[in-house]
């Protein structure tokens, strides 16, 4: 389990240095939104190529999230 979690982490900081990006790639990554193959470089290349549709996915998540939240209060 411990490799699993390094390769992620190794993972989402080679494609991002901002938290929000990285927090978009581990979003889409947990959905199976973006499939990956464990060859970090394969996988960064394929994350970057899809790099701004995982940020509008999250980002409309996140939305979706903050409004559920708004009426639930």
């Amino acid at each position: 389990m411990g490799m699993l979690k390094n390769y992620l982490l190794d993972l989402i900081c080679a494609c991002s240095d901002h938290q929000y990006g990285q927090d978009a790639i581990e979003f889409a990554v947990s959905m199976g939104l973006v499939k990956i193959s464990y060859n970090l470089e394969a996988d960064v290349k394929t994350i970057m190529n899809q790099y701004d549709d995982i940020i509008e996915w999250y980002r409309r998540e996140v939305a979706q999230n903050q409004a559920a939240q708004e009426l639930a209060c």
